[in-house]
């Protein structure tokens, strides 16, 4: 399983010099795969790492905002809800 995962990550991450990112598969409480690929930092060289700490800033919003929407069309709330709801 391990050498099927890596080709399929490796169509996008295949060159070592590149940004990178890190990768887990787990079912329940096991963990099947973790592995890191490519740069944490290009202009410091440095190689990105499973334990490796991302500033992901606002990136979360837009999946937020897909979620309510989704929701809200499944009938579980209203975007005029207040956010205690």
């Amino acid at each position: 399983m391990e050498a099927r995962i890596d080709r399929i990550i490796l169509t996008g991450f295949s060159n070592k010099n590149e940004p990178g990112g890190v990768f887990m598969v787990a079912k329940g409480e096991k963990t099947l795969y973790r592995k890191a690929f490519g740069k944490a930092n290009l202009e410091l060289n440095s190689d990105m790492t499973p334990e490796q700490v991302f500033q992901i800033g606002s990136m979360t919003k837009q999946f937020a905002a897909v979620a309510i929407l989704m929701l809200e069309q499944q009938g579980k709330l209203s975007v005029n809800d207040p956010v205690s709801k």
